[in-house]
């Protein structure tokens, strides 16, 4: 479990709220809830990288990471890509 601060982060959740992206640094948390919807704990799931001369995306895992959740953070990614391309123009 990472202790760091999010202060200033952007998060999207990805498919269930047990799935999030950093979208500030790319990654990708495992996140388990308490009953009242709390976070007990958050494991880091995925990194994402963005090649800067191809824009194509890949992932390095840790452990197992379902592919609808890899395919919605794409898809996450894609967006942003857009919006800052869009805001450099």
């Amino acid at each position: 479990m990472s202790t760091r601060s999010f202060k200033g982060h952007k998060f999207v959740k990805l498919i269930t709220n047990n799935w999030v992206l950093d979208t500030t640094e790319g990654i990708g948390y495992h996140v388990l809830l308490d009953r009242n919807g709390r976070v007990i704990r958050h494991d880091i799931a995925f990194r994402l990288h963005i090649n800067r001369q191809t824009g194509a995306i890949s992932f390095k895992k840790n452990g197992n990471v379902p592919v609808k959740i890899l395919l919605e953070a794409m898809t996450v990614a894609n967006k942003y890509i857009s919006l800052c391309s869009d805001n450099t123009q």
